[in-house]
């Protein structure tokens, strides 16, 4: 367990600029299920440097190209090791809305922008 004043720390280890060397330094977008299976890997390369810290862990600073909706509507973004199968290195619950902020549900194929500050990595028990 880690203290509630660590965790955003715990988190910026991983996740950000300042991750640990320990961490691939490029991370690709995907989608995963419920069960926290990958749905697919959008090969779209994410930055550490688009993320900053939040109060208990770090938030996207920019949009990210989420690439198209898979087939099964996913619960998580999630952030890969490859830009071909991967293995997961981190998960944010996903929400998804139409262009009025409306809640809205993806269909396969849809085109994904996640704007600025959707996602939020934090550390969960």
């Amino acid at each position: 367990m880690i203290r509630g004043d660590y965790k955003s720390l715990a988190i910026q280890a991983v996740l950000g600029p300042n991750h640990s060397a320990l961490i691939p330094e490029f991370m690709y977008a995907g989608w995963a299920d419920a069960a926290f299976v990958t749905l697919s890997n959008t090969g779209i390369r994410v930055e550490h440097n688009d993320l900053v810290p939040e109060s208990d862990g770090v938030t996207n600073s920019t949009d990210i190209d989420g690439g198209t909706s898979p087939a099964t509507v996913p619960t998580y973004f999630v952030f890969l090791d490859a830009s071909t199968g991967g293995t997961a290195i981190a998960f944010a619950p996903a929400t998804f809305t139409d262009g009025s902020g409306s809640p809205a549900t993806p269909v396969s194929g849809d085109p994904i922008m996640i704007p600025a500050g959707a996602l939020t990595f934090t550390y969960a028990a």
